[in-house]
């Protein structure tokens, strides 16, 4: 879903029938729209599913709580926001996540913060049909989506260094992280997790991993 930030109005959560967190309620404009229309199209994403009637509550470490027998994600930009939901019983995780390509600034805080310089420079030679910047993106955003996708089973925040890229295939659209780190029994030392890509428009990113 598109949305314009600028015509969004805290009253919307009353009108729709949105709970709005205390802490969401406190926060700035940006935050309050961003909130509301992931929660917006999480709640058309469960009715395709025929569940209805029920909130997409906010966890102790502010993830999203889905309704018994399903799981899901939530993802959103300024202009953008998804969801995705499956029956528990297809799947044990997915996590989604879409971000606008990075310009240069936050370029060098993504190399300093979400790619190691082996990383990077693997990245670096795989440039040709995308920018560097957009290999960041893509990369960032992947290692995103694994980290919402394996919360419920992980049940802690891990550090963007527990993944590293090890391949692109620009062909299929898919980004292959392998984990540094045991985080669980699931997700086990050296696992390759194979995430999917597609560019949604030409600044725009979406990641996807289901397990």
């Amino acid at each position: 879903m598109s949305f314009d930030m600028a015509s969004f109005n805290a009253e919307f959560f009353a009108i729709n029938g949105i709970a709005c967190p205390a802490n969401v309620a406190r926060s700035v404009h940006k935050r309050q729209a961003e909130f509301y229309f992931g929660r917006l199209v999480a709640r058309h994403a469960l009715r395709e599913l025929g569940v209805v009637e029920t909130e997409v509550r906010v966890g102790a470490s502010r993830e999203p709580v889905w309704p018994p027998g399903i799981v899901g994600s939530i993802s959103h930009t300024r202009t953008l926001a998804a969801a995705a939901v499956v029956p528990a019983g297809e799947c044990s995780g997915v996590g989604i996540d879409i971000e606008q390509v990075v310009g240069e600034d936050a370029s060098v805080a993504l190399k300093a913060t979400v790619i190691s310089s082996e990383e990077l420079f693997y990245l670096q030679t795989q440039t040709g049909v995308l920018s560097l910047n957009a290999l960041l993106t893509i990369a960032f955003s992947a290692k995103e989506s694994l980290f919402k996708s394996a919360f419920s089973e992980v049940g802690r925040y891990f550090d963007f260094r527990a993944a590293r890229v090890v391949h692109l295939d620009m062909e299929r659209g898919m980004l292959s992280l392998e984990l540094t780190e045991a985080l669980s029994d699931t997700f086990f030392l050296r696992r390759v997790c194979h995430i999917g890509f597609c560019f949604i428009d030409p600044n725009a990113v979406l990641t996807y991993f289901v397990w």
